[in-house]
């Protein structure tokens, strides 16, 4: 006779099966012992056939998890999908924004290190320069109004920002 779905026996022949342990499952007939959840998932109950996945921004770095509170939060600047098992830091040039998204620098701005936690991490170019691409991730990236022309403001996003110098001036 085989085990059901959530149930295990490691003795040959008998017709005793026994519930999975929480942390555990058997998610299809026949199991001679049931399997530890793995990293990232998590199972509560007795008999369980499947385990449950840490949600975004959570992660589990070990095996057989009982209980959702096992699920840990990602740091600032980190972030994970479900089911995960670590938390990834957002890439230079990107920051993260809300519970569980990497954004990238907007033109104008720049990251120059892994794991920025806000859009204050993005630093903006200096007067005289802009940036018109994503994601950047260093000042060298911030190009110089051709000659003649000059911008005011820090963190400009084209050259359309680039005006002709004053008469007498360059």
């Amino acid at each position: 006779i085989s085990c059901e779905k959530g149930t295990a026996t490691n003795i040959i022949g008998s017709i005793n099966c026994n519930r999975c342990d929480t942390g555990k499952y058997a998610n299809s007939k026949g199991y001679s012992e049931c399997k530890d959840c793995e990293p990232g998932y998590y199972n509560n109950i007795k008999g369980g056939i499947s385990c449950n996945s840490c949600e975004k921004g959570r992660y589990l770095p070990s095996t057989g998890s009982t209980l959702e509170t096992d699920c840990k939060m990602c740091q600032e600047g980190e972030v994970s999908g479900d089911g995960s098992s670590r938390c990834d830091r957002c890439n230079g040039g990107e920051y993260k924004s809300g519970v569980n998204e990497c954004k990238k620098c907007p033109n104008g701005k720049y990251g120059e290190n892994i794991g920025g936690n806000s859009i204050e991490y993005c630093q903006n170019c200096p007067i005289g320069k802009y940036l018109d691409q994503l994601r950047q991730t260093s000042i060298n990236a911030c190009k110089s109004c051709i000659a003649g022309k000059i911008n005011a403001i820090t963190g400009a996003m084209s050259n359309t920002s680039c005006k002709k110098c004053e008469m007498g001036k360059y």
